[in-house]
């Protein structure tokens, strides 16, 4: 099991290129690859005017998002659990409510 702080961990070292060849990285970095789940998702980072990467997911029960800058710098990284509700193969919603959050919240820091 990961927490929050291995997820800023994992994305910090992947984005600054000490985990894969960086070539690999910008190619994560594509939206092709990130629509199917083979890549990471990307949001505007309006303090570098660049993106921030990461992933944002739920399954029943669970959201969670990870969002770090372009440069590895910034991450901020929030998992919630609900209360349990009827299954849905779509998900819960929750992590487009957390992506709103953590996004708002890295756009402060700066």
């Amino acid at each position: 099991m990961s927490s929050v702080g291995d997820l800023n961990t994992f994305y910090a070292a992947l984005l600054e290129g000490r985990l894969i060849p960086r070539a690999m990285v910008t190619d994560m970095q594509t939206p092709p690859y990130a629509r199917y789940g083979m890549g990471i998702q990307r949001w505007n980072d309006t303090c570098t005017n660049n993106f921030y990467y990461g992933r944002a997911g739920d399954a029943a029960g669970y959201g969670t998002i990870s969002m770090s800058s372009a440069d590895g710098t910034r991450q901020a990284s929030v998992s919630l659990a609900t209360p349990p509700r009827p299954f849905s193969l779509k998900g819960n919603g929750m992590a487009e409510d957390l992506v709103d959050v953590v996004e708002e919240a890295l756009n402060a820091s700066c």
